[in-house]
């Protein structure tokens, strides 16, 4: 991982002023030992602080992730940090040759939600976009269960 960046406390902007801070790379290392790289863009909400984190690839649909955090800058870089861990470390979909959305890994899965240039959405889960219709698919043997969701950033 690249060096921690340390900023000091100061003035808050004006109101919806957002400060943007330098941005920096670290690099993870993903459950099949794989490097993944990542842009951090350090962020001062005003309210708080985000450490937003865009994967470094040339697929189409890359992982973002963020951490925010009230008190500090550093709190909010260490937040994101380990969402990126366990992230790339939790394999939430079992693929066959197929599907890649085979067989759910227990009963949660987390993405971040995307669209394209058309305005469809899709879902990105273990780095890969699930359609809506791959969305369907997976649901349509569960009719009856409850299912709960959740906005997380």
């Amino acid at each position: 991982m690249s060096n921690l960046l340390i900023f000091t406390p100061h003035q808050h902007p004006a109101p919806m002023t957002l400060m943007t801070h330098p941005t920096s790379y670290e690099t993870f290392t993903d459950h099949k030992g794989n490097q993944i790289k990542f842009l951090l863009t350090f962020l001062d909400l005003r309210s708080k602080y985000c450490v937003a984190a865009s994967e470094m690839t040339e697929n189409e649909n890359p992982r973002i992730f963020h951490g925010y955090d009230t008190e500090s800058m550093e709190a909010a870089l260490t937040k994101v940090r380990k969402v990126i861990t366990e992230e790339l470390n939790t394999l939430y979909f079992t693929a066959d040759h197929k599907n890649p959305f085979a067989q759910l890994n227990g009963d949660l899965f987390r993405g971040y939600v995307g669209d394209h240039e058309d305005g469809e959405p899709f879902i990105v889960v273990d780095g890969k976009e699930m359609t809506l219709e791959d969305l369907g698919e997976f649901l349509k043997p569960l009719m009856g269960f409850r299912i709960e969701v959740r906005v997380l950033d």
